[in-house]
Order: structure tokens, then sequence, then C-alpha cells
């Protein structure tokens, strides 16, 4: 839990759940709906995916996505058990990080922010569905990669009969998908980059960033008529001083809006001449199919029709308006829409893992890079907006 925030996130989700089945089960003692719901959580608490072993396990999304079905299943049956389930608003430090979460709930979702952890949204659950949208895997540095450098070298293995020690690679050209990243994966992260950043360094995660607003600290304050909150900060970028605030409301039962605000005030005193930046805000999202026939991107814009490309795509679109993500399979689909038209990057999310069966690549999401330009040069305000829906189909 250390080492793989998702794993922790995944354990304390897990505790909050337990403790809200407890809680219901003092009011209504003998139950059967209760008693439902707790043979849910016992399926979540399963161990398998909560650790990173032989076999594969927090590195498999089907375990992950096993695990938030049962969780958010209990969740669900707990609240038919207590009544209605509204809307409403908490903070609390659900991963015990010793920062708040901001916790949105609605009929048919939880979000999930982390104000102090780049204000980014990390669990985006469909209820209808019992679905973790943000499931996704960071791609983190493992011990054993520098074995499959070797391989690729031409170095032999290390003629072990160990199963830890088995090298065996799946499919070549592992050793060029060993990108890593710095930070946990989450959506609606703000990333401010130079006009020259090419989509292959924010892929490999590469680029330079401008400003500290993915990993930094956001202030939160919670609408007076507690439907919505806000996240804003400050940062330099280049001697200006630029400000980012978005406002997060619900869109229904099904969907919510993430209204953004982006000023810059102060120019460098020294008469430079930062010229234009680029804002990338990312959004990274999880399917049940990952990256298989059933799982498809749908692209809508001035100047695009672009439908029925895998999840597994990659590349540049200009004049996006909107972008769905269908899983067939599942029946689900998420759809973002932009309220101006931008340049958007999508890449999928793959690592690198060894298990028992030797080293091979794994799906763990999809990345959208929604892409506007920032003039530094002069002060001036910007405002644009997100709005996200989830029906079953």
């Amino acid at each position: 839990m250390a080492k793989y925030p998702e794993a922790n996130w995944m354990h304390k989700r897990m505790l909050m759940a337990s403790k809200a089945l407890v809680d219901a089960r003092a009011l209504k003692p003998g139950d059967k709906t209760l008693g439902e719901a707790t043979r849910a959580l016992y399926k979540a608490q399963c161990n398998d995916a909560y650790w990173h072993g032989v076999f594969g396990g927090l590195y498999l999304p089907h375990l992950r996505t096993a695990v938030y079905e049962n969780l958010l299943t209990a969740e669900r049956l707990v609240t038919e058990a207590r009544g209605y389930r509204g809307n409403s608003i908490e903070k609390a430090d659900m991963d015990a990080d010793g920062n708040d979460e901001v916790i949105l709930k609605t009929a048919g979702l939880n979000l999930l922010f982390s104000p102090g952890n780049g204000g980014g949204l990390y669990e985006f659950d469909f209820i209808k569905k019992a679905l973790n949208l943000s499931n996704v895997l960071t791609r983190w540095p493992e011990g054993y990669h520098h074995k499959l450098e070797k391989i690729a070298k031409g170095g032999a293995g290390e003629g072990t009969t160990s199963i830890h020690d088995l090298l065996l690679v799946k499919e070549k050209g592992l050793d060029k998908l060993l990108t890593l990243d710095t930070r946990r994966r989450g959506s609606f992260v703000e990333h401010v980059i130079g006009r020259e950043t090419t989509f292959a360094e924010f892929s490999a995660n590469t680029q330079t960033e401008l400003a500290d607003f993915s990993n930094g600290r956001f202030e939160c304050l919670v609408d007076d008529d507690g439907k919505g909150f806000s996240l804003s900060k400050w940062s330099d970028v280049k001697g200006v001083s630029v400000f980012v605030a978005k406002e997060i409301r619900p869109l229904g039962a099904d969907g919510f809006t993430v209204s953004y605000r982006v000023d810059n005030a102060v120019v460098d005193v020294r008469g430079d001449t930062p010229g234009e930046a680029v804002l990338a805000v990312e959004l990274n999202l999880l399917l049940p199919c990952c990256d298989g026939p059933a799982c498809l991107y749908n692209f809508r814009g001035a100047r695009i029709d672009e439908t029925a490309i895998g999840l597994g795509s990659a590349g540049e679109l200009s004049g996006v308006e909107g972008v769905s993500l269908i899983d067939k399979f599942t029946g689900v689909c998420v759809t973002i829409e932009v309220s101006t038209p931008v340049r958007l990057w999508r890449f999928p999310i793959y690592s690198v893992s060894l298990s028992e069966a030797g080293f091979e690549k794994i799906f763990q999401g999809a990345c959208l890079a929604f892409l506007l330009p920032v003039n530094l040069d002069a002060p001036a305000s910007t405002g644009f907006s997100f709005s996200v829906r989830v029906e079953a189909i």
C-alpha cells in the first residue's frame, strides 16, 4: 500500500464500505438486504487484487474491476436498506494520507477528488453498473524491469528454475513500453506545457512542466448551496502568475460538469515575453473490456467524424467537441463534451509486468489530454467547461 497508491485507495474504500455496512446493521439487525451486502463485501475482500506478486495481482484490471464491482454493490445494497440516496458532499481523508478528499455523491455517481494531489478525480463510480471508471493503474517502476532491458540487449536470463526469475517474454518489443510515470494517474488534472511539446513526449511522460498544477495542492471551497465545490490554485509560469479554478457540480443523476476559469495576472517585470503556452487537461479512464474489440471511441467535432476507433489506438485530432468511450459488452457509455473545440491527444496506458507466465504488457486505461492555448503576454481570463455523462446502453 506504500508503493502502490491504487492498492491503498482500494483498501481504504473497502474499509469505508465495511464501516457503512456495520453502521447499517446496528440500525437494522437481521435485514436480508444487508445480508446480501455482507456477501458482496466478503467477495471484495479477496486478496489477489490488493497486491502485486507472482500471479499479477494488482496489475490485472479484471481483478481490480471485480473488487470495485462488489464494493459498489455492497454500498448500493446498504443504501437501499437505509433509504433514498440523494446528492451529498463531504470532506474526509479516505485514503489516510493526511489530506482530505472531497466526495460528491448523486443518485447515480460517486466522485472522489483529491485537492492535495493535483485536485484530480481519482474515483468515478457509475452505480448502475457497479463500475469504477477511474480504475487506472499508473506505470510504476519495478525492480524486475532491468531484467527485461538486459534480455532486449541480448543478455541471458539468470538460469534459475525459481518462478520469480522465470524470464519469458510473451511478445517482442516490450522493452520499448518501459515508460514510467512520476505521479498517480487521475482525471481533470492540469498541465501547463510549451507549444513545442510533442505528443510523443507527453505520452512518454517526458514533457517539461511549466507549472505545478498536476501535483500541487488546490484550495477547496464547497458552494453555499451545498450542491457543488470548487478547486483553485495559483502557479508561476515563466514569470506569469496563472490561476486555475474548476467548479464541479452534478448534472442530473448520472452526470457532472467541470467548469474552468484560467487567469494570468502579472507579467514578469524584466520585460520578458513568455508568449503562448498550452493547458492540457488530462483524463484517464478504464472500461471493463479494456482495449478489446468491444471498447471503442466515438469523436465529434467541426472537422472530424471518427467512429468505432479502439481504445488501444493513439493519435491527435483537432476541432474536437466531444468524445464517447463505449463498452458494448458491459453496456456502458461515457460521453465527454467540451464547450469549445479543442485539440485532443489520446493514447493507451500500457504497463509491463512480470507474472508466472513471463513479461507481458497490460492495458491499464485510456489517457485523453484536451489541449487549449494560454496567452501569457498580457493579463487575460479564459473560461471553458466539460460535461460528463454516463449511461447504460
